[in-house]
Formats: structure tokens, C-alpha cells, sequence
């Protein structure tokens, strides 16, 4: 196994917020003041993101804790073109103590976590993948 730990750099203004080409609602995260939008993704159902480079696509992801999980979690995401897997995440978060899942009080959003792929030049098509069968991880796509 190999464990890289990077240091991230600010996102550009230029930047653009990608949705999931599947039609899904997105679920609103309170994050002290702010809402934010974040997309669910399980096992059962993967994400499709299409991106256009030369760029770098950011995927920020929380997981989401139910009653019988820890105050401690890990959980994997994987990234595939095609049938090219790109890259295996692997993150360990806990649960945040100040936001929260709009209209889900029963389940708490872990802390944020984050990669980045690089996206060659043209359009491209990546499926964002949870091996883990029993968790749902939440999910932003930025596009900078």
C-alpha cells in the first residue's frame, strides 16, 4: 500500500461546481452559517461527473455517520474512466460537531475530506465509486 499526504492549495476563482450527470437531488449540508450543496453516493449508486480539462477536479467528501457507527470512520472512494480506475481513496474522519444534514437529524456529516485528479485536455466522463456496501458518503465536485 502506498499513503501519499498532500498539502492543498486554494481554490481559483475561476472555479465551477460540476453535478452528477444522473438527475439526484442534492442534500444541504449547514455549515455555521452557510448551506452548502453535497450529492450521495453509495455502493449501490455510483456518480457520473463529465469534466472538460486541461483542469483539476477537487472532490470534496463527508461521510455520513448513522447511530451505530463510532465517533471514528473510515471509508474508500474510487475513481474510474471507463473501465480505467484512476485512483482508490482511502480517508479515516469523524464525526463534525458544527454542521449538520438538513432534513436528516437523524444522521451527522463527518468532516470534510478531499482529492484531486487531474483532467486532461477534452471531455471526460469519471465515475466516483463507495466499495465500502454499508456507507454513504456525501459529495462535492469543484472544477478549478
Amino acid at each position: 500500500m502506498r499513503v501519499l499526504s498532500k498539502e492543498f492549495g486554494e481554490v481559483t476563482k475561476k472555479k465551477k461546481i460540476l453535478q452528477p450527470m444522473v438527475h439526484q437531488n442534492s442534500l444541504k449540508l449547514k455549515i455555521g452559517n452557510d448551506e452548502v450543496s453535497y450529492y450521495e453516493c453509495t455502493a449501490k449508486y455510483p456518480l457520473t461527473i463529465e469534466a472538460k480539462g486541461e483542469k483539476t477536479l477537487r472532490i470534496m467528501s463527508r461521510l455520513q455517520f448513522s447511530d451505530s457507527m463510532g465517533q471514528e470512520e473510515s471509508y474508500r472512494i474510487k475513481i474510474k474512466e471507463k473501465n480505467k480506475i484512476l485512483g482508490t481513496y482511502y480517508f479515516n474522519t469523524e464525526r463534525s460537531s458544527n454542521s449538520h444534514i438538513l432534513k436528516r437529524l437523524d444522521k451527522v456529516p463527518g468532516k470534510w475530506r478531499t482529492c484531486e485528479i487531474k483532467v486532461p485536455k477534452g471531455k471526460h466522463r469519471y465515475s466516483i465509486e463507495i466499495p465500502d456496501k454499508e456507507k454513504a458518503v456525501l459529495t462535492r465536485f469543484i472544477l478549478y
